[in-house]
């Protein structure tokens, strides 16, 4: 099997420990290489770790997972960015669309986010 690394960028220790699980259970050629609560640290570890994938709070250290997703866009293009946020779907498809990185809802990750890491593009 081939592994993919990701990198989880969450405030909240609950939401990685839930993902990390989730992944397990649903996608076990995802492994989580490195995982912290801090936007620049997240910046660091995502240049460093080079994963495929950092999933972001949209709210991580004041607000600014998607200065990191930018940042990162520029520093490590070989990692896609995913938001996620506790914004309604409707608010983030609209953030989709105007920042161009994927977003989920913290209510879509059981459904969505596996179906996203895997580049599937109808994710409903």
């Amino acid at each position: 099997m081939v592994m993919h690394r990701l990198l989880l960028a969450d405030d909240s220790q609950a939401v990685r420990l839930a993902i990390k699980s989730l992944l397990k259970q649903l996608a076990p050629e995802w492994e989580v290489c490195g995982e912290t609560s801090e936007a620049e640290e997240a910046v660091r570890m995502g240049e460093e770790l080079r994963p495929e994938v950092i999933l972001i709070d949209l709210s991580i250290s004041g607000s600014k997972g998607l200065w990191v997703a930018k940042t990162l866009k520029d520093k490590a293009p070989f990692c896609k960015a995913i938001l996620i946020s506790e914004q309604h779907p409707t608010i983030l498809a609209r953030l989709e669309a105007e920042s161009g990185f994927a977003c989920l809802a913290k209510t879509q990750l059981a459904s969505r986010l596996v179906p996203a890491l895997r580049g599937e593009t109808n994710t409903d």
